[in-house]
């Protein structure tokens, strides 16, 4: 019988430890919506979300797949 030893690590992995002691992935916290609003050069509409260091995006929908996706915006 042979023994095999996984080593599971995660570069930059945010780790909390519980009251007894256990070790826990830290729960990213949720982006938030602005309460601002951007409008594409075709006149669509979207929400804009910050990230918990203030990134800000929209939501869009891929033509082809219909998948979701963050549009991160820069602004100059």
């Amino acid at each position: 019988m042979s023994l095999l030893c996984i080593s599971l690590h995660s570069i930059g992995q945010k780790i909390t430890v519980d009251k007894d002691g256990n070790y826990h992935a830290a729960v990213k916290p949720a982006d938030k919506t602005t309460g601002k609003t951007y409008t594409d050069d075709k006149g669509v509409v979207y929400d804009i979300y910050a990230t918990s260091k203030n990134k800000i995006y929209v939501i869009r929908k891929s033509k082809s797949t219909g998948k979701e996706y963050k549009c991160y915006l820069k602004i100059n």
